[in-house]
Order: structure tokens, then sequence, then C-alpha cells
């Protein structure tokens, strides 16, 4: 193999698909990345940790056809290191890949291209198209309620529902729940797929889909499930598990209402957390149709009391929240104006976004 391109040709895609490659792995393999030619001016590059694999076309000069496995890391930080404007080239030879550039000259151990691992069942499943960006929304206003780590594995993961018309995506660990969904007109399917995407999927698809304006080619199969963006594919190992019933957590019909400025009460949330109990994190809100306030405490016996503006309909309510939940959803929210829906101290509370929305939050209480 034989491969002369641009230093910013290889660096570029090397680092979007680099958050794939674990500083340990259980094979040594699983930290090379794997260059393959495609063409005699396209050439390919694969990176997989036997969950998710992901992979990067780029042009560069071939002039010997190949495939070879090279450390990734290593080799992105020589990339990162080379003036910009370089030229690079990459030669395979007597099972080392040589990699030279103006003064410079690096040689990087390999291993064989054979036994890369591959996923297998990547083409198969549903396929539509979705803009990226409204994929991209869809994903943030939920995927901060999964679980960070719970025997439950199947919460550490995303549920995203594809049924004619309509993609939806929901969160939850148990304690909190995030639902989103947007309108898809053309997609038309005989029956609705859910599917279990996992965490680190997720947070990859989001660090990628920020610099995409295209749209988002999606492939939801059986187990797996692909993602293409330009020339960056993801194809993901699916959870294999049964999502909670989340309809039954959310509150059918709420007896009394709030409804608050975000931004303010979000500042007001902040600053009376700052004396809440660092290990449980709770606020209190007792709020009347005459008066709201929010208060914390803490062990040391320190205390955080502040009023914020709303308009509050039903009897005078006592109820506590941790306040990163509130926090975590506030921030993804994007209308100036919050609406709480309660029916109890003791019951979750229904949190929407104002006006046309097509979201929605639900919060269970906390006992201080």
């Amino acid at each position: 193999m034989y491969i002369e391109l641009l230093r910013e040709d290889l660096l570029r895609p090397l680092q979007s698909i680099i958050g794939v490659v674990e500083k340990r792995q259980t094979l040594a393999i699983l930290a090379n990345v794997c260059i393959k030619t495609i063409s005699e001016s396209e050439l390919r590059l694969t990176t997989t940790d036997l969950e998710i694999e992901m992979s990067a076309d780029l042009n560069g000069k071939v002039i010997d056809l190949g495939t070879v496995t090279s450390p990734a890391r290593k080799l992105l930080d020589i990339c990162k290191a080379l003036p910009e404007g370089s030229t690079l080239t990459l030669r395979f030879k007597n099972e080392r890949l040589y990699l030279e550039s103006g003064c410079s000259r690096f040689v990087l151990s390999t291993l064989p291209a054979d036994e890369f691992p591959c996923i297998e069942g990547k083409n198969q499943g549903i396929n539509f198209l979705v803009p990226a960006q409204i994929f991209m929304e869809l994903l943030k206003k939920t995927s901060f309620a999964m679980a960070q780590q719970d025997v439950r594995y199947y919460l550490t993961g995303l549920l995203l529902e594809v049924e004619s018309n309509l993609l939806r995506a929901v969160g939850t660990d148990g304690h909190r729940l995030a639902l989103s969904e947007c309108a898809m007109p053309e997609l038309s399917i005989e029956s609705k797929r859910a599917v279990i995407l996992p965490r680190k999927a997720i947070n990859e698809l989001e660090r990628l889909l920020g610099a995409v304006e295209t749209s988002l080619d999606i492939t939801v199969g059986e187990s797996h499930a692909r993602f293409q963006m330009d020339s960056i594919v993801l194809i993901t190992k699916l959870i294999d598990g049964k999502f909670p019933d989340y309809n039954r957590v959310i509150p059918a019909a709420s007896t009394r209402k709030l409804r608050v400025d975000r931004a303010s009460f979000h500042e007001s949330l902040t600053r009376v957390s700052i004396l809440a109990n660092e290990e449980f994190r709770g606020v209190r809100l007792e709020i009347d149709t005459k008066e709201l306030r929010l208060f914390a405490h803490n062990p040391e016996n320190e205390e955080a009391e502040e009023a914020f503006p709303g308009q509050y309909e039903g009897e005078k309510l006592v109820i506590a929240f941790n306040a990163g939940y509130l926090q975590d959803m506030l921030s993804v929210i994007k209308s100036e104006m919050v609406e709480f829906g309660f029916t109890g101290a003791n019951a979750s509370a229904l949190v929407r976004e104002s006006g046309k929305t097509k979201s929605l939050y639900v919060i269970m209480p906390m006992r201080l």
C-alpha cells in the first residue's frame, strides 16, 4: 500500500472516528484504525470497539492498493503535530507503516488487517432520511435523562421509536423521563419499530451531528442501527432488552398548574441550589396563587430562599425535586415559558414547553 495525501484530509476524518477507540482494550487490534484503499483516489478509515463501528471515506492519491491497521491515537497525534498544509505519504512495508512528511519520518507497528473485526448485518432494516439538525435536537432533548449506571441495563440507552409519519426518542433513569418526537411526513412503514440505542453511540452522534447540515441516512434493523452523515458512517449494536412502558408514568391530568419564565426560574434555581445538600441536591417549592418561593438547606444548617415570578392555578402546594434534574431539563427547553402540571406533593410532575411543542418531561418528587 502506498498513499499520498494532505495532512488535513487525513486529520479531519480520523478525529471524527477516534471516539470509538478506548484507551484500554480487551483486544490489541481494537486500538488500531483500519486503513483500506477503495480506488485510485479514495480510501476508508475504520475504528471499532466491537459494539460500535465508525468509518470515514477520504480522498488521496493511491499509488498502490492495500489494507493495513495501525495504532489510531498515535497516528492522530502525529497528524496533529505536523505543520498545516503538509503532504503525507503512507507506505506499508515489512509489517510496518511508514509515514513521511517533509523532514519527518515515523515507523508505526501494524497488526494483520484480516483480523480487524467487522460488525455484521449492518445494512438490513427500515431505511429513512431525516434532517441532521432535527435528529440532533431529538437527541439533545432526551439523552440527558438516560441512566448513567443501572442494573436495568436498558435504561442506560435511548429508546428510538419509528412509525409512519413519526420519529420519537425517550430517555429515562427511573426518576425522570424525557420524550421528544418529530413529524416525518415521508416516512411510511407497515409496523412500528422500537429499538434501544446505547449511550456511547448517542454521545458519538451528538458530537458528529453538530457540524452536519445535510440529511442523516438511518437504517434500523433487528440488532443493529446504521447512521450515515456525509462521508462518515456509524454502525452500532442495539441494546437487547425491553424498555419500560413510558406512557404509564406520564400523568394523565394535572389539577394544579404553574407557568414560569424559563430563564428566570433557571437562574433562581441555580442560586438557591448552591446551599442544597451536596448528596441529594434537593430544593423545595412552596407555591400558591399569591407567592412562589424556592428553598434549600444542608446539614451545616445553611439555608437559601428566593421568590420567583410566575402564574399558579390550584391549591397551595409544597413539593421537592432534585435540583440537578430540574436544571438538566431547563437547559434543553427552548421556549421562553415553561408549564408545570402537578397532582400532589407525592406525585410526578409533568413539564412542557409553552406553546406548540412535541416534547414533554416527567420528574418524580423527593422527600426532604
